[in-house]
């Protein structure tokens, strides 16, 4: 567990730059969002050779469905920032997540969507900070998916859909992590 969160931090943390809002299914530009993420796994595997973690990051359409399922259930269950952890630990959500014999890992998150006012601020007028992401994704995932099993060169498929809960809209980012044996 240790390790995944490792992983999950090396993937996303060093991503800290902030990632352009704009889109289509969410507000996120989310080719850009996932450029990034895979930038920092080259990053990291240039700086450490022995890493086997993620391969990569790829938009993937059942996530996308899996996220705008969640996102539906949050605008319809959370009226406050606070009531959207609740919903996320559901056992609704988990069950949308996780399917009958499935051996992969999913992680959920959310970040609030923010619009700045000045023109030069950060040099994009919409953003959105990966650390929120990250850590989020690190408090919604189901340790007990990795007993006995292992993430190598895993190709992560990543969905994103936006939920309204109260003024502010939200962001809901699902991730699939292949898991293996351990050998």
């Amino acid at each position: 567990m240790k390790m995944f969160k490792k992983l999950m931090a090396i993937a996303l943390a060093g991503v800290m730059a902030l990632a352009v809002l704009t889109g289509c299914g969410s507000s996120l530009n989310e080719k850009e969002l996932i450029k990034q993420m895979n930038d920092q796994l080259t990053l990291t595997s240039m700086s450490n050779s022995s890493y086997k973690g993620f391969k990569e990051f790829k938009a993937d359409k059942e996530m996308d469905a899996k996220a705008a399922t969640i996102a539906k259930k949050v605008a319809e269950k959370a009226k406050t920032q606070a009531e959207i952890e609740t919903v996320l630990k559901s056992d609704e959500v988990k069950n949308i997540l996780v399917g009958k014999d499935d051996t992969n890992v999913y992680m959920v998150s959310y970040v609030k969507n923010v619009s700045f006012g000045s023109k030069y601020y950060k040099t994009n007028k919409d953003m959105v900070d990966l650390s929120v992401i990250q850590q989020n994704a690190e408090q919604h995932y189901d340790s007990t998916a990795l007993v006995g099993r292992e993430t190598k060169d895993a190709v992560v498929g990543v969905g994103f859909a936006d939920a309204t809960v109260g003024d502010s809209v939200y962001t809901i980012v699902v991730m699939k992590v292949p898991t293996q044996k351990k050998a």
